[in-house]
C-alpha cells in the first residue's frame, strides 16, 4: 500500500496527552525521545486522530485524489 496521506504535528500545539497514541487502531503515533513520532505508512486512514485530538495539533494532507473520495463514501 502506498502512502495517501501526509500526517503532520504542530508540535507547539501539541500537549503530549498520549491521545492519539492509546486511540489509533494501526499504531501510526508514537512517543520518541518526549515528542510525537508519526509512521504514515501503518495509517488505514481513518481520520479518528483529528476529532480527538483536544488542541487540533493533528493535521492530514490527502496526497491522492482517490484517498478523498474512498473516505467520502465510507
Amino acid at each position: 500500500m502506498s502512502i495517501t496521506v501526509k500526517i503532520e504535528i504542530d508540535n507547539e500545539k501539541c500537549v503530549l496527552c498520549k491521545l492519539c497514541v492509546e486511540y489509533c487502531p494501526s499504531g501510526v503515533f508514537t512517543m520518541e525521545n518526549k515528542k510525537l513520532a508519526v509512521n504514515e505508512s501503518r495509517c488505514v486512514e481513518c481520520y479518528g486522530c483529528i476529532p480527538l485530538c483536544p488542541t487540533s495539533a493533528i493535521r492530514i494532507k490527502v496526497l491522492d485524489e482517490s484517498t478523498l473520495r474512498n473516505f467520502a463514501e465510507k
